[in-house]
């Protein structure tokens, strides 16, 4: 599988993001077609857990109909 190609924005928005949520699993979800990350959205980690990961509906939702709306996909990530 080809590695993902990020904006420099995206990619420091995900990192920024694992670092904020530390100690706890950080997710988020990578909005893009392909390889090719357009955005990084990040999530609540409901779970509140260092092992576990639960991403409010709403949320999710929210992110899907946004990225359908711009013809691109979600991949959901957690670190």
């Amino acid at each position: 599988m080809p590695p993902l190609s990020f904006p420099a924005q995206a990619y420091a928005e995900m990192i920024g993001n694992a670092y904020d949520g530390y100690p706890l699993e950080a997710c988020g979800l990578l909005v893009g077609r392909g390889t090719r990350v357009h955005r990084f959205v990040a999530c609540t980690n409901e779970a509140a857990s260092a092992r576990v990961y639960t991403i409010p509906g709403k949320e999710l939702l929210r992110a899907e109909m946004a990225a359908e709306g711009d013809g691109l996909e979600l991949s959901l990530i957690h670190i």
